[in-house]
Protein backbone atom coordinates (compact mmCIF):
# COMPACT_ATOMS: atom_id res chain seq x y z
CA UNK A 1 0.00 0.00 0.00
CA UNK A 2 1.26 3.09 -0.63
CA UNK A 3 1.91 5.88 1.97
CA UNK A 4 -0.67 8.66 1.78
CA UNK A 5 0.00 12.13 0.14
CA UNK A 6 0.42 15.27 2.19
CA UNK A 7 -2.21 17.26 0.78
CA UNK A 8 -0.04 20.64 1.82
CA UNK A 9 2.78 19.36 -0.54
CA UNK A 10 2.06 20.49 -3.87
CA UNK A 11 3.80 19.01 -6.72
CA UNK A 12 4.84 21.19 -9.65
CA UNK A 13 4.68 20.62 -13.58
CA UNK A 14 8.48 18.81 -13.33
CA UNK A 15 7.91 16.61 -10.83
CA UNK A 16 4.85 15.81 -12.52
CA UNK A 17 7.01 15.53 -16.00
CA UNK A 18 9.92 14.03 -14.38
CA UNK A 19 8.16 10.90 -12.38
CA UNK A 20 6.75 10.13 -16.47
CA UNK A 21 9.70 11.00 -19.22
CA UNK A 22 12.79 11.35 -16.43
CA UNK A 23 12.04 7.77 -15.06
CA UNK A 24 15.52 5.71 -16.19
CA UNK A 25 19.44 7.65 -15.70
CA UNK A 26 19.47 7.50 -19.24
CA UNK A 27 17.07 9.75 -19.99
CA UNK A 28 17.62 12.26 -16.70
CA UNK A 29 21.88 12.15 -18.13
CA UNK A 30 20.26 13.39 -21.69
CA UNK A 31 17.94 15.50 -20.04
CA UNK A 32 20.67 17.61 -18.04
CA UNK A 33 22.18 17.15 -21.73
CA UNK A 34 19.73 19.49 -22.93
CA UNK A 35 19.74 21.61 -20.27
CA UNK A 36 22.65 22.68 -20.13
CA UNK A 37 22.30 24.28 -23.43
CA UNK A 38 19.06 24.15 -24.40
CA UNK A 39 19.35 26.18 -27.54
CA UNK A 40 21.88 23.88 -29.09
CA UNK A 41 21.26 21.25 -31.82
CA UNK A 42 22.99 17.71 -30.28
CA UNK A 43 23.98 15.00 -32.33
CA UNK A 44 23.40 11.22 -30.95
CA UNK A 45 26.72 11.30 -30.22
CA UNK A 46 27.13 14.64 -28.53
CA UNK A 47 24.67 13.76 -26.38
CA UNK A 48 26.03 9.91 -25.90
CA UNK A 49 29.82 11.47 -24.84
CA UNK A 50 28.11 14.24 -22.50
CA UNK A 51 25.89 12.18 -21.04
CA UNK A 52 28.75 9.25 -20.43
CA UNK A 53 25.97 6.85 -22.64
CA UNK A 54 26.91 3.94 -25.02
CA UNK A 55 25.42 5.38 -28.59
CA UNK A 56 22.38 3.03 -28.04
CA UNK A 57 21.14 3.82 -25.33
CA UNK A 58 21.51 7.26 -25.86
CA UNK A 59 20.07 6.73 -29.13
CA UNK A 60 16.95 5.03 -27.15
CA UNK A 61 16.73 8.45 -24.52
CA UNK A 62 16.58 10.99 -27.41
CA UNK A 63 13.86 8.19 -29.59
CA UNK A 64 11.57 8.57 -26.65
CA UNK A 65 11.61 12.32 -25.74
CA UNK A 66 11.19 12.81 -30.06
CA UNK A 67 8.15 10.57 -29.53
CA UNK A 68 6.73 12.45 -26.65
CA UNK A 69 7.01 15.24 -28.64
CA UNK A 70 10.13 16.81 -25.98
CA UNK A 71 12.85 16.98 -28.52
CA UNK A 72 12.63 17.54 -32.48
CA UNK A 73 14.86 16.15 -34.97
CA UNK A 74 16.28 18.70 -36.47
CA UNK A 75 18.00 17.26 -39.27
CA UNK A 76 18.98 13.68 -39.55
CA UNK A 77 20.47 12.53 -36.17
CA UNK A 78 20.49 16.14 -34.38
CA UNK A 79 18.04 17.64 -31.68
CA UNK A 80 17.05 20.41 -30.35
CA UNK A 81 14.82 20.93 -27.59
CA UNK A 82 11.21 22.03 -28.25
CA UNK A 83 10.63 25.64 -26.84
CA UNK A 84 7.11 25.01 -25.81
CA UNK A 85 8.65 22.76 -23.28
CA UNK A 86 11.54 24.66 -21.78
CA UNK A 87 9.69 25.14 -18.70
CA UNK A 88 11.00 21.81 -17.78
CA UNK A 89 14.81 22.58 -18.60
CA UNK A 90 13.72 26.03 -15.95
CA UNK A 91 11.44 23.50 -13.38
CA UNK A 92 8.63 26.55 -13.99
CA UNK A 93 5.06 25.81 -15.65
CA UNK A 94 3.70 25.24 -18.90
CA UNK A 95 2.37 28.66 -20.14
CA UNK A 96 -0.94 27.13 -22.30
CA UNK A 97 -4.50 26.02 -21.43
CA UNK A 98 -4.44 22.46 -21.76
CA UNK A 99 -1.66 19.68 -20.35
CA UNK A 100 -1.37 16.18 -20.31
CA UNK A 101 -3.08 15.15 -17.26
CA UNK A 102 -0.34 12.36 -16.67
CA UNK A 103 2.98 14.48 -16.74
CA UNK A 104 1.21 18.19 -16.91
CA UNK A 105 3.19 18.70 -20.41
CA UNK A 106 1.66 21.06 -22.60
CA UNK A 107 -0.53 19.59 -26.10
CA UNK A 108 -2.71 20.99 -28.63
CA UNK A 109 -6.54 20.12 -28.94
CA UNK A 110 -5.18 17.99 -32.50
CA UNK A 111 -2.92 15.91 -29.70
CA UNK A 112 -2.35 12.03 -31.65
CA UNK A 113 -3.03 10.40 -28.38
CA UNK A 114 -6.32 10.65 -26.65
CA UNK A 115 -8.56 9.28 -23.94
CA UNK A 116 -11.88 9.58 -22.33
CA UNK A 117 -11.78 10.22 -18.33
CA UNK A 118 -14.84 8.56 -16.10
CA UNK A 119 -16.64 11.51 -16.56
CA UNK A 120 -16.40 11.06 -20.49
CA UNK A 121 -14.26 13.96 -21.15
CA UNK A 122 -11.59 13.73 -23.33
CA UNK A 123 -7.89 13.87 -21.95
CA UNK A 124 -5.20 14.52 -24.59
CA UNK A 125 -1.80 13.26 -24.47
CA UNK A 126 1.82 14.02 -24.93
CA UNK A 127 2.98 10.61 -25.78
CA UNK A 128 1.23 6.70 -25.52
CA UNK A 129 3.81 6.51 -21.90
CA UNK A 130 1.15 9.21 -20.85
CA UNK A 131 -1.84 7.54 -22.09
CA UNK A 132 -0.76 4.14 -21.21
CA UNK A 133 -0.38 5.35 -17.27
CA UNK A 134 -3.90 6.93 -17.63
CA UNK A 135 -5.53 4.02 -18.98
CA UNK A 136 -4.29 1.87 -16.30
CA UNK A 137 -4.45 4.07 -13.21
CA UNK A 138 -7.60 6.26 -14.80
CA UNK A 139 -8.71 7.54 -11.15
CA UNK A 140 -5.37 8.93 -10.32
CA UNK A 141 -5.13 10.97 -13.27
CA UNK A 142 -8.74 12.11 -13.68
CA UNK A 143 -10.05 15.76 -12.95
CA UNK A 144 -12.15 16.43 -10.05
CA UNK A 145 -15.12 17.78 -11.75
CA UNK A 146 -15.79 21.74 -12.40
CA UNK A 147 -11.11 21.22 -12.20
CA UNK A 148 -9.50 23.35 -14.57
CA UNK A 149 -8.86 21.28 -18.08
CA UNK A 150 -5.19 22.75 -18.09
CA UNK A 151 -4.29 21.61 -14.62
CA UNK A 152 -2.77 18.13 -14.60
CA UNK A 153 -4.18 16.04 -11.45
CA UNK A 154 -0.41 15.17 -10.51
CA UNK A 155 0.49 19.09 -10.08
CA UNK A 156 -2.31 19.50 -8.04
CA UNK A 157 -1.57 16.52 -5.66
CA UNK A 158 -3.72 14.05 -6.55
CA UNK A 159 -2.13 10.97 -8.56
CA UNK A 160 0.37 8.84 -8.04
Amino acid sequence: MRPARNRTTTTGSFDAFSQIHLATAAERAVHWCFASDPDACWSDAEVAFAARLDISTARWALERFADAGIVEEVEEGCYRWRPEHRYALDRGEPETAIRDPVCGMPVGLDAAYQAEDVFGRTERFCSERCMAAFLVWGLAFTRRRGAEPGRSPVADGHGP
